[in-house]
């Protein structure tokens, strides 16, 4: 099993609701790494109140061989943050795309927004399909 577990979620089609993916995700990353611990410590309970309290969900990206499509690991980690943070506190958090692959221009897009963007400049455009 990779990733956050959601994924195995999804496959097996063993879920209900978002509350499915936060106990997932947080049974998976509720565990704190410092010094004094470096194998990792429980933390669920911390975790648990700390994502309660999150209102933006962001995921920056720094480069430009990979995007949203790319990789089942932005809706493991960031949408399954989005849905744990929704299921936890009842209030669905502003998500956002950071593109940082020009330092001297970063840029933020929501997740409507990039994903729109992706579409267009991929799965739609005749250059990328090779037509």
């Amino acid at each position: 099993m990779l990733g956050i577990g959601i994924l195995d979620l999804i496959e097996a089609q063993n879920w209900k609701d978002e509350s499915d993916f936060a106990e997932c995700y947080v049974n998976w990353g509720g565990y704190a790494y410092c010094e004094s611990s470096p194998e990792g410590i429980e933390a669920k309970a911390q975790f648990t109140h700390r994502l309660t309290t999150v209102e933006v969900a962001i995921h920056n990206q720094d480069d430009r061989e990979h995007d949203i499509f790319d990789s089942d690991d932005y809706f493991q980690f960031h949408g399954g943050m989005i849905a744990t943070i929704k299921a936890l506190s009842g209030k669905k958090p502003k998500g956002y795309f950071g593109d940082t692959q020009n330092p001297a221009a970063p840029k933020v897009r929501d997740i409507n927004e990039e994903t729109l963007r992706v579409y267009r400049t991929r799965v739609v455009n005749p250059k990328w399909l090779g037509e």
